[in-house]
């Protein structure tokens, strides 16, 4: 009987270690986190004024690169919608010219040039 409270007593004590291990290694490992965060801190105003340098070298760049480019896009749009005012228009001729085939075969054209026209 004297054996099982030494036994609870162990387990105990070896979880309460396994506890103090756990907590040790999750304190050591947010420390490392944190070091290694201050070291980028350390690091980000130099590479901030290396990226700016870069920037201020390309950045003409790029930005002649950026307005040629918008130049062709502009062109390309005034291309296409110059097309689809053709497209409509051609379409418009057609479907008046259909309109006009449709009254005459009815006969319907020739009463409404003459009410037009004042004939009649």
């Amino acid at each position: 009987m004297c054996c099982r409270p030494t036994r609870r007593l162990q387990q105990a004590r070896s979880e309460l270690e396994d506890l103090r291990s756990r907590i040790v290694y999750e304190i050591a490992h947010g420390i490392s986190r944190l070091n290694a965060a201050s070291r980028q801190l350390e690091l980000r105003p130099s590479a901030l004024a290396l990226a700016r340098q870069q920037v201020g070298s390309r950045g003409t760049v790029c930005a002649y690169g950026v307005t040629i480019t918008m130049l062709k896009d502009l062109r390309r749009s005034k291309l296409r919608t110059q097309h689809r005012r053709r497209i409509t228009i051609a379409g418009v001729v057609l479907c008046t010219i259909v309109e006009a085939s449709l009254a005459r075969s009815f006969g319907i054209a020739e009463d409404a040039d003459e009410k037009f026209l004042g004939g009649k």
